[in-house]
């Protein structure tokens, strides 16, 4: 029947729509919505084509039982054991910028009320030129300048205007550390890595778009929960203890699991439920010409 009346009928529509197309799932018209209802069909397809030869690139390792898979324009991590998903959590990943990279790796142990090892890049561009404008930054953002084997490095001895820097700059743990409280480890020559954050209210974004390429957990404790549940020694509390101990305590699992970045624009829940993204990195298109070609 037609109506000019927002209905419940209606409503549920739209939590529907939106849910399909990765936006949240609420009742609100929004425009991030109306942009979706105007995609033409014509792209629904090449959508659908793109990430069907994406899925052909997915390593055999991740038809093993238990794996982690982040898929970044969904901005979500899924935890699969016994090859289901069993639990999932919202993450923050890279900007345009400085995205995050898509590859494979194996987890292989985590971190503790981490230290912040500044990645050197980012000590060149953003904090060097901080510090130089205030000498108190330092202090307030709890760190300290180390050397490559860890010793502290006295502030009266550094050359702040010295190119190349000599020394590493860290941020001590605690709860205003850029990691937060835990850190999930996969060596990989990209330093890419899972963590929490202190900025919680970046995950009520739609598009979480914020990091230096690193992934940023909602809720990491209960990954680490689901990780460390086949030793008994590492109950909650022991865990909520360690995390929030500020002093660095590194736990090697007990396997490898296998953790993949991915880049899906497109994908089915239990192969049913139609799932499209928006394309963060605009790299569907060059997927799609190489195709054509």
């Amino acid at each position: 029947d037609r109506t000019n009346h927002y209905n419940e009928e209606l409503a549920e529509a739209v939590k529907l729509f939106k849910t399909t197309h990765g936006l949240k799932g609420d009742s609100l018209i929004t425009n991030e919505m109306i942009e979706q209802l105007n995609v033409p069909v014509e792209q629904r397809i090449e959508q659908l084509v793109t990430n069907m030869e994406r899925f052909r690139w997915v390593p055999a390792g991740f038809s093993h039982d238990e794996f982690i898979l982040v898929n970044i324009p969904e901005f979500q991590l899924h935890y699969y054991e016994n090859k289901k998903e069993v639990w999932n959590c919202n993450v923050v990943v890279g900007k345009p910028m400085t995205n995050t990279v898509i590859f494979s790796g194996e987890m292989q142990y985590v971190v503790m009320s981490p230290y912040w090892n500044i990645p050197p890049s980012i000590a060149k561009n953003e904090t060097l030129p901080a510090i130089r404008r205030n000498s108190g930054y330092l202090q307030k953002n709890n760190m300290e300048v180390v050397t490559a084997g860890g010793q502290a490095v006295a502030l009266s001895q550094v050359n702040w205007n010295a190119k190349p820097f000599p020394y590493l700059i860290r941020q001590k743990p605690g709860e205003s550390n850029a990691l937060g409280l835990i850190k999930f480890m996969f060596p990989n020559p990209f330093n890419v890595y899972l963590h929490d954050t202190p900025a919680k209210q970046l995950f009520d974004r739609e598009q979480r778009t914020f990091s230096h390429g690193c992934i940023r957990m909602q809720h990491p404790q209960d990954l680490a929960e689901l990780l460390l549940k086949s030793d008994q020694d590492w109950t909650s509390e022991r865990l909520v203890k360690a995390m929030g101990a500020g002093k660095e305590e590194v736990v090697t699992l007990s396997r490898k699991i296998p953790v993949g970045i991915f880049y899906f624009t497109f994908w089915t829940e239990g192969g049913e439920k139609l799932r499209f993204f928006v394309d963060i990195y605009k790299r569907d298109a060059e997927v799609l010409a190489l195709l054509r070609r």
